[in-house]
């Protein structure tokens, strides 16, 4: 991987760029090493046998909401219907997005799609923090990780100590969803 900040051919960046993107380099590998853990988590069997359901049914037990409970139920019923092919699906996109972020590969498609992917997790097995209850101290954190995808993104992370500008200054073209 390389070390240095990819620039367009002829342009140097100057030691503050290269600090700042060194810096969100950083963090996006802090945040895969996170991505990696909850991976894990995802590949135990005890998340397609318990912990799915616990966590669909605490929030359909407790959100009144008409479309909220309907999109928590709708999700609900397939992670249970289809459990094996579920779990290993989130297993699998979750184990993509911490390879993707500890690499820096495909860096824009990551932040993009682990945003997403966060924002779906948020609503349904989350429940968007929902409902507010007196001592409530957590609303989920997936909402705060679509906040740090959307850093990674404007801040340009996957430009230094990645797979992207290791293979943009080797002169590879870039697309518009590689880093």
């Amino acid at each position: 991987m390389s070390t240095t900040v990819s620039q367009p051919p002829g342009l140097a960046a100057s030691p503050a760029e290269t600090r700042r993107a060194r810096l969100f380099a950083l963090l996006r590998i802090l945040f895969g090493v996170v991505w990696s853990i909850d991976a894990a988590y995802k590949w135990v069997p005890a998340f397609r046998t318990q912990t799915l359901q616990k966590q669909f049914a605490h929030h359909l037990a407790n959100i009144n909401t008409p479309v909220i409970h309907g999109w928590i139920n709708f999700w609900y019923h397939v992670a249970l219907d289809h459990r094996d092919a579920f779990g290993f699906t989130v297993a699998v996109i979750e184990t993509l997005i911490a390879i993707g972020l500890l690499t820096g590969c495909y860096s824009r498609l990551i932040f993009i799609g682990g945003a997403i992917f966060s924002a779906g997790i948020w609503t349904a097995a989350e429940g968007m923090g929902l409902p507010i209850q007196a001592g409530q101290t957590d609303i989920g954190t997936r909402c705060i990780y679509v906040l740090v995808y959307i850093a990674l993104f404007i801040g340009a992370a996957g430009s230094a100590w990645s797979i992207d500008a290791w293979f943009r200054s080797r002169g590879g073209k870039v697309s518009p969803l590689r880093g």
